[in-house]
């Protein structure tokens, strides 16, 4: 992988973490940066939410943590990405391992996502 890759998929991971992180989604300042207008989000009991910015997303019921070892960027095109990636959610004493994907968008510099879904294994 080239060195301009491994930093753009550093960089899309790292806001991947920030929409599964819940003080960053109860923060509309900073999701405004996240998230396309129309952004759609598919969360593991397959429940569909469409978000606008401004708007703040609903807790996520336990803690997500992505494994970093099992994700994958595909080009759609120059400027999109589609973000694959295992990842672990533990609620209380449970650990549920989740299949993600998400798409990203480069808009002026920016990584923006406009579709997130996750699916329990």
């Amino acid at each position: 992988m080239e060195l301009s890759e491994k930093r753009m998929k550093e960089e899309i991971l790292y806001n991947e973490e920030k929409l599964l992180n819940n003080d960053f989604r109860e923060n509309a300042e900073v999701l405004k940066d996240l998230i396309e207008i129309n952004y759609i989000e598919i969360n593991e009991t397959g429940v569909q939410n469409r978000f606008q910015p401004g708007q703040t997303f609903e807790k996520i019921d336990g803690v997500i943590y992505i494994t970093n070892d099992e994700s994958q960027l595909i080009d759609l095109s120059a400027n999109c990405k589609l973000l694959i990636y295992g990842a672990v959610k533990v609620k209380k004493n449970t650990r549920t391992m989740i299949n993600c994907s998400s798409i990203w968008k480069r808009k002026n510099d920016n990584w923006k996502v406009i579709f997130q879904q996750r699916t329990n294994r």
